[in-house]
């Protein structure tokens, strides 16, 4: 239940973006299967970026660089400074763990500096689960694991 402060590293990704109405399950069978044609699939999680209120961004990390299309891209994020909180459970009841961050963020005089992300450490991908790193899967929502990461800097006085 804590907020930790920590360095996240740049990260080379194919990503899709959607509606905030779309199918995000959906959207990461079509990003990790696409990735796995090319055998490009890095180890670390898959994550989630709010762009704006709009646009959500689904990322799946690669190990080398490849070709996207007119809908996924291959791009880097880059490095941030991230007030970072985990949350055990399904998707639905992330609300308390996102009231944490912006309590952390006030106490702490940060102010958020980047898309927000979601980095899914364990979770569901039945249709797919062959291409993914066994440590990811979780047999129930109960299992999943989601890493809340804000990007923070501090408020200048």
């Amino acid at each position: 239940d804590a907020v930790i402060l920590r360095g996240v590293n740049t990260i080379s990704v194919a990503s899709l973006e959607l509606a905030p109405t779309a199918d995000v399950s959906e959207g990461f069978v079509r990003l990790e299967s696409y990735v796995s044609k090319y055998h490009a699939r890095a180890s670390s999680a898959p994550l989630l970026r709010y762009l704006d209120t709009d646009t959500l961004e689904l990322c799946v990390p690669l190990s080398r660089s490849i070709t996207g299309t007119d809908v996924i891209q291959i791009t880097r994020l880059p490095a941030i400074q991230a007030a970072s909180t985990l949350h055990q459970g399904g998707y639905d009841n992330m609300a308390e763990a996102y009231s944490r961050l912006t309590a952390w963020l006030e106490l702490h005089n940060y102010q958020l500096a980047g898309p927000l992300r979601e980095v899914y450490l364990r979770f569901s991908a039945e249709p797919i689960e062959d291409q993914l790193p066994a440590a990811f899967l979780a047999s129930t929502s109960n299992d999943y694991l989601t890493e809340l990461q804000l990007p923070i800097h501090m408020l200048t006085s």
